[in-house]
This record gives C-alpha cells, structure tokens and sequence, in this order.
C-alpha cells in the first residue's frame, strides 16, 4: 500500500496492486475523522479521466454525507474496508508523513 497522491488537508489517494484507496478527512460536530473507501470501477474511471478534480467531488459527497453518524443514509457508510485494509492505509500515511513515500 502507498500513497500515489494527496491534497493537503482533505484527502489521501492510495493503492495496492491494481486497488485504489481513498481516505477522505470530515468532520462530525466536534470531532474529525478519517473515512475510506477502496474505489469502485466507475469511480477509478472517473479519476483516470478527470484527475484529482473528480476525487475533490467525491471527497466532498462523502463528507456531507456523514457516513460516520448513527442512522446514516450514506452512501458510503457500508463501503470501508476491513480492519486489516484500515490499518495498512493508516501505516501508508503515516509513512508518507514521515518521508518515505512520495
């Protein structure tokens, strides 16, 4: 897992083999979070195409959606990856951070 692209303070683009990842920074009240999703086919394609453009759009769909909260109707909600794949993003970033990636 390493980290292919970022815009500071919103989001992260990660991927593993052929897989992209997206970690999008949000905020509930008074705390932030951190979500991700592995990108679907049809969001892959839209980023190939339209860059990181398209990941500032889907990086806000899913911030006002909310996934996080109790009872949310995201859309993004059921779409984080397990445990296993959560910590191995994390690990990316944190490596990223410190210098050794890109």
């Amino acid at each position: 897992m390493k980290v292919i692209d970022k815009r500071k303070s919103a989001w992260f683009l990660l991927e593993e083999e052929s897989r992209l990842f997206f970690d999008v920074n949000c905020e509930a009240s008074v705390f932030g979070y951190s979500w991700q999703i592995q990108l679907n086919a049809q969001e892959a394609d839209e980023y190939h195409s339209a860059g990181r453009a398209y990941l500032d759009e889907l990086a806000e769909k899913i911030r006002y959606s909310h996934p996080m909260s109790i009872g949310s109707s995201s859309p993004f909600a059921g779409r984080r990856p397990d445990q296993d794949c959560q910590d191995a993003i994390l690990r990316a970033i944190v490596e990223h951070r410190l210098g050794g990636s890109r």
